[in-house]
């Protein structure tokens, strides 16, 4: 599978809900010379390549730098993206051996690429400092049941450890739309109860949400909220969410005798809480 150059320049995080300023980006160049996957970065090809590392806390204190570094680089070979991740780690990381996709505690690195480049799904590839790999989709709730055929190692040193991921397209859903694809790196530090990412994932920020409250022709009463974020992700059913948020409101609707219903916007997502007459909800105020 060839790709149109322009589709690899790796852009603005997925989850990141901005709607507008400048977008960080991460330029993926022409290997220029053999790039073996062992975990170390020592091909000259490593040192020419940009670097994405303003790497910043999403937890617990969101904006500050992290106590340990984190930079990433990209490379395009033939049919194969090649990621090399260079992690500080001052103290012993807390991580080992375990099963594929099992890797969620300790310290560990994913990607996250959205080939289709609208911010609705993404492909999860990670690595702890021992190699466990762990793979998924991203479409609302990570999906960790999908499994992929990729290479990866990693090299523990002193003081820090290092890896190598290997994409082959082949493995990737593409858009035919051309659209620059989107990058979203997390690093998990689960003893620090440190989470850092590139491009930043901003948890706090806000944005315009709209709130209604009308009472219908039936008597009953009609709550929206809509919002102008990402909108829903392709393939969403709100019966089999598992946004613990959502089930609380689907929960408390249903004990109201009520129902809750979900659309999408142009841009953005509209929630309908509708509940019984009865109810006595005051309109006026």
């Amino acid at each position: 599978m060839r790709l149109p150059r322009r589709a690899l320049f790796l852009s603005l995080c997925l989850p990141c809900v901005a709607l507008a300023g400048e977008r960080p980006s991460l330029a993926v160049h022409d290997i220029t010379g053999p790039v073996r996957i062992d975990g170390v970065l020592d091909e000259p090809a490593w040192s020419q390549a940009p670097v994405a590392g303003a790497f910043l806390l999403m937890t617990p204190r969101e904006g500050d730098t992290p106590d340990e570094s984190t930079t990433v680089r990209a490379l395009r070979d033939g049919d194969r993206l090649v990621f090399g991740i260079w992690c500080q780690a001052r103290r012993k990381p807390h991580a080992g051996l375990t099963a594929r996709d099992n890797v969620l505690d300790g310290d560990h690195i994913s990607l996250h690429l959205d080939t289709d480049g609208d911010g609705q799904r993404a492909y999860i590839f990670g690595v702890n400092p021992y190699g466990v790999q762990v793979d998924g989709i991203l479409a609302g709730d990570p999906d960790f049941k999908w499994d992929g055929v990729w290479d990866s190692a990693t090299k523990r040193g002193d003081g820090e450890w290092t890896a190598e991921i290997e994409v082959p397209f082949r493995i990737l859903r593409i858009s035919a739309q051309g659209r620059p694809w989107r990058i979203w790196v997390r690093r998990e530090i689960t003893s620090w109860n440190e989470v850092a990412t590139w491009p930043p994932y901003k948890v706090g920020e806000t944005g315009p949400i709209m709130v209604s409250l009308k009472k219908a022709s039936d008597g009953s009463y009609e709550l929206r909220f809509a919002d102008r974020g990402r909108g829903l992700p392709s393939g969403f059913n709100l019966g089999e969410t598992k946004s613990l948020g959502l089930k609380v409101i689907m929960g408390t609707a249903r004990q109201l005798g009520g129902s809750v219903e979900i659309s999408r916007l142009e841009k953005g997502t509209e929630f309908l809480i509708r509940l019984p007459a009865d109810i006595g909800i005051d309109t006026a105020s």
